[in-house]
């Protein structure tokens, strides 16, 4: 037999991880395999070997004296050869020489023994070692129609793995594979020709279904089924469901009750499943199901009430309360659902298959929900110009002003306060230094009040207020105070003999307050959208709890996307405040040049502007990591 006999050049090629050997024209002596079992010890390397017309016994002589081995030669090798090898392993130059000298060669303990193929052994050339070779792991065949049992054995012997053969394990098989791990070896060499192999710790076991008659071909199985690793592969076209799960079961070792009469077919092609993913390809296409019972398996029909079961699902992140909703309505008629709140967890009664499409349905819902952490910062500009210029005096009355503070202010602005005792005193000493014996005197009570100032102000409120919520849910934050007025009800009330006013009061509040809403929204890319609606409410002017106050109110709403630390400015919010006020007399008040000290001017200039800074920050609770 030949092994990757490629056609156009008629070359035989093994490739392998260490050593590396070629094997070019092969003749009919030993395969190539069986000679290379027996020289792979020898890995020392000739450097060089060059012998001209020389008897093979002498050149095997020297090897064996330099390299310290132990060969025997039979007499009747008389070959004389010529040869010339330079860097190549010992066990490679041996086989050389032997392939082409159609000779063999065979291990004894540490003697190896060679001789003419003629005088070999005749329960060799009988029957020759099977075409199988073991190195570092790896496992590669090249056999046709070998016995089952032979194949099997030769292979524990090489790998030193303990196989195990059940009786109607007989036959002929055929596999050619080339360095694959000795596992994937065997389920491949098994399953190709309609045996099942199972593993239990070092051990394997090969059997044939017990299904299959026993004078049936192994080729005219209607399926496959393999359990390896507590995994299972299965392979079936219009299969019988109980002979399926029959099979199954005896593979697993486990017990199987089927509580109704099964009738039905299956089609299944797949791999690597669980137990539980396999019962549902066998079933679902047959309205049946199966509930677990420690190691027991009770199959039967959906409808079978013996066969519904609970299962408690927890929720890791959403809220239970809303989980129903969510749910396709399919789903909710196929079960029976509760809410247990204390676990933040839904209970369901159902079949396996609609117990298993839930908890799928829901481990697809319950994922970490975005955190979304808003950082406003607000800045209110206010701007003010005051001028005001006046002149002003008159009677007291004897009230003393309290509206202004202690002294006179001469500079920067100019801000007197003088009574009649203070001018009269001028006057006293301006008649002196004008020889004048008598002006005049004010009365005690007379003021005078002469100011001129210019104020230009700008102020900053600022405020920074922080709101967290979770992705589409809004949430808001309030500051600001509330305030109290009087209301006053007078309510006519008539007897027959007089007419009554009936007055009641009551306290209404009225709300000044900076509110900030928001309800955020994460997409799939990581941006976030934020609904912005930011209100301000401010009194104006001062409180009196006898009339409801003046409130201001500002308000933006706005629709933004950002990304994560991102800022953005939102403002335009400007208020702009100018009056004029001015109080003079008649007549003099409005002639040209003195008039101005007849008059009093106010002038009064304000503006303001609201700027909103918000900053997203994001955050998945109960993840380490954001999603992608």
């Amino acid at each position: 037999m030949k092994i990757f006999h490629i056609i156009e050049i008629n070359v035989f090629i093994f490739v392998f991880i260490n050593p590396i050997m070629v094997i070019k024209g092969q003749k009919s002596g030993p395969d190539s395999l069986t000679i290379w079992n027996e020289l792979t010890d020898l890995q020392d390397l000739i450097i060089d070997l060059d012998f001209k017309n020389t008897e093979l016994k002498d050149i095997i002589r020297l090897i064996a004296n330099q390299y310290g081995i132990n060969i025997f030669i039979e007499d009747d090798v008389n070959t004389r050869i010529t040869i010339h090898l330079v860097n190549i392993s010992l066990s490679e130059a041996l086989n050389f020489i032997i392939q082409e000298n159609n000779l063999s060669i065979q291990k004894s303990g540490s003697i190896y023994k060679i001789s003419n193929i003629a005088k070999n052994d005749s329960s060799l050339t009988e029957e020759p070692e099977l075409k199988i070779l073991f190195m570092d792991g790896l496992i590669s065949t090249d056999f046709e129609n070998e016995d089952v049992r032979k194949v099997f054995y030769q292979i524990s012997k090489i790998t030193g793995k303990t196989i195990f053969l059940d009786d109607n394990v007989r036959g002929v098989i055929s596999a050619y594979l080339q360095n694959l791990p000795l596992d994937k070896a065997l389920y491949f060499i098994t399953k190709n020709n309609g045996y099942y192999l199972t593993r239990e710790d070092s051990i394997y076991q090969i059997r044939k279904s017990r299904l299959e008659s026993s004078d049936q071909p192994i080729q005219s199985t209607s399926f496959f089924l393999n359990v390896h690793n507590n995994l299972i592969d299965i392979e079936v076209l219009n299969g019988d469901v109980v002979k399926i799960l029959n099979e199954l079961f005896q593979q697993l070792g486990l017990s199987l009750f089927l509580l109704d009469d099964l009738k039905g077919k299956v089609s299944a092609l797949a791999y690597d499943l669980s137990l539980d993913e396999c019962l549902n390809v066998i079933l679902s296409s047959n309205n049946c199901t199966f509930k677990k019972m420690e190691k027991h398996y009770l199959v039967g029909s959906k409808t079978n009430k013996l066969l519904l079961s609970s299962r408690l699902i927890p929720l890791k992140y959403l809220k239970v309360d809303s989980i129903l909703d969510m749910l396709p309505a399919i789903i909710l008629e196929k079960a029976e659902f509760k809410i247990i709140k204390e676990h933040n967890a839904v209970l369901i009664h159902g079949s396996h298959d609609v117990l298993s499409d839930v908890e799928q349905t829901l481990h697809d819902l319950d994922q970490p929900i975005p955190q979304i952490l808003i950082e406003a910062l607000v800045v209110d500009y206010n701007y003010q110009d005051i001028k005001e210029i006046s002149l002003e005096g008159g009677l007291s009355g004897g009230v003393a002003d309290t509206s202004r503070g202690t002294g006179d202010h001469w500079f920067p602005a100019l801000d007197v306060y003088l009574t009649g005792g203070n001018i009269n005193q001028y006057l006293d000493k301006f008649e002196g230094y004008l020889g004048i014996s008598s002006i005049g005197k004010l009365p005690e009570d007379f003021y005078l009040k002469v100011k001129a100032l210019e104020t230009i102000g700008k102020a900053n409120i600022r405020s920074k207020p922080q709101i967290a919520t979770l992705n589409g849910y809004p949430a808001d934050i309030t500051i600001g105070q509330t305030q109290y007025y009087i209301l006053t009800t007078q309510t006519p009330i008539r007897d027959p003999s007089q007419l009554y006013i009936q007055e009641t009061q009551q306290f209404h509040t009225i709300e000044a307050n900076i509110t900030l809403q928001i309800t955020p929204w994460v997409s799939a890319s990581g941006e976030i959208t934020v609904e912005i609606h930011p209100e301000f409410n401010n009194p104006v002017g001062q409180f009196s709890s006898e009339v409801p106050p003046t409130i201001q109110r500002r308000a933006l709403n706005s629709t933004v996307r950002l990304r994560d630390g991102e800022t953005i400015v939102l403002g335009g919010l400007i208020q702009t405040i100018e009056s004029v006020n001015k109080f003079q007399l008649p007549i003099l008040g409005s002639l040209p040049l003195i008039g101005k000290l007849f008059q009093s001017t106010n002038h009064r200039n304000m503006k303001s502007e609201l700027i909103i800074y918000i900053t997203p920050h994001l955050s998945y609770i109960g993840n380490s990591a954001s999603m992608e």
